[in-house]
């Protein structure tokens, strides 16, 4: 009986024992905690941002060297500048379109049988003009004397085969508009289904071209009419073969916009920046400046917040080694809340003395 009563005595006193610590303790570690979170108020810690720039021109005092890797990205201007010079060197896209030599080619037939259906039954004397109303609604203005021509069936099929043979011949290499060549200079691309196949603008047939080298395959070389009539038929029915695809020759930009690197330079850990004596160059500036601008960024954010913990805990650590030796050396006068409030407030206007005294250096 006794014993239980012993020991439940003694388990009393040591619970009272540690109530009595922590009233004793807590208010002087609040205490203490105030005034570290006080000191970093006044005195916050900036984060170590040791990194020289030299002028362009001026010799470097020291060697630079980069403490992590980083990249030094391009102006705006410069970057849209580089994109726009080689978006430039893409050389223009064209499509061959061979339902262009068909739609020639039909609508040929189509002509010489709607001259042939008039001439036919229009009868020999207004043969001529029949003709002419025939390919005017075809799209083929014809003087008299050319209608007259047409409306001879044997000169009809001669012409016809002409014509097609040129179309075939010539439509099949590629014939292309000459207002869409206007603005393409040196080479361009020319792509026949999956096929791409760089050529010279000036090789590309034009209508002027195809005039010229289609004079051999006429078929009445010694009528002035029929030469032109050759030559109107040809110029009225002839479709481009080559023609610009705007679409194809944009994206194609786009991506060669998109394959510019967005960084002027890409620097390595450790890797020397400028040398002591060394005269700094654009180079070196624009290096040493994104440097400095990377370890400002650091400070912010997640690092910052931890930077601030830091400094709280630097200025706990030193007001905590004061309060030990104070309860070691001093004991009667860290139990007295009193006069270490008293303390405290003492040191707090020292240092806002300090700080003001700093703000005005």
């Amino acid at each position: 009986m006794d014993a239980r009563v012993s020991h439940s005595g003694a388990v009393t006193t040591i619970a009272q024992h540690a109530e009595d610590r922590f009233a004793l303790h807590a208010p002087r570690v609040a205490l203490l905690l105030v005034l570290a979170l006080v000191t970093y108020m006044l005195f916050p810690t900036s984060a170590a941002v040791d990194s020289p720039i030299f002028e362009v021109g001026s010799v470097a005092t020291q060697n630079v060297i980069a403490p992590f890797a980083f990249d030094v990205p391009k102006t705006d201007a410069d970057l849209a500048a580089e994109r726009d010079q080689i978006a430039r060197s893409v050389k223009p896209i064209f499509m061959y379109t061979p339902a262009a030599l068909d739609s020639s080619q039909a609508q040929l037939a189509l002509l010489m049988r709607s001259v042939a259906a008039a001439a036919d039954s229009a009868g020999r004397r207004n043969e001529a003009t029949a003709a002419m109303r025939a390919a005017d609604a075809r799209g083929v203005a014809l003087t008299p004397v050319e209608g007259a021509y047409l409306a001879r069936s044997d000169r009809r099929r001669a012409m016809l085969e002409a014509v097609h043979r040129a179309f075939a011949r010539y439509l099949s290499q590629g014939i292309a508009a000459a207002s869409a060549l206007d603005d393409v200079q040196g080479e361009m691309i020319v792509r026949r289904g999956d096929e791409e196949r760089n050529v010279l603008a000036d090789s590309v047939l034009t209508l002027g071209s195809l005039l010229r080298r289609a004079e051999s395959l006429q078929p009445d070389a010694n009528s002035s009419v029929a030469n032109g009539l050759y030559l109107k038929l040809l110029s009225s029915l002839v479709r481009p073969t080559v023609v610009p695809d705007p679409a194809a020759t944009e994206r194609r930009r786009d991506d060669l916009r998109k394959s510019v690197d967005v960084n002027r330079y890409m620097v390595r850990a450790g890797e020397k920046i400028v040398g002591e004596h060394e005269v700094v160059g654009k180079a070196e500036f624009d290096k040493m400046h994104a440097m400095h601008d990377a370890m400002q960024s650091s400070v912010s954010g997640e690092r910052a917040f931890r930077r601030v913990l830091g400094g709280i805990a630097y200025n706990a650590l030193v007001l905590a080694i004061f309060g030990i030796a104070i309860l070691v050396f001093r004991p009667g006068l860290y139990r007295s809340m009193r006069a270490l409030a008293l303390f405290a407030a003492v040191f707090t206007l020292v240092l806002v003395v300090a700080a003001i005294g700093a703000q005005w250096q």
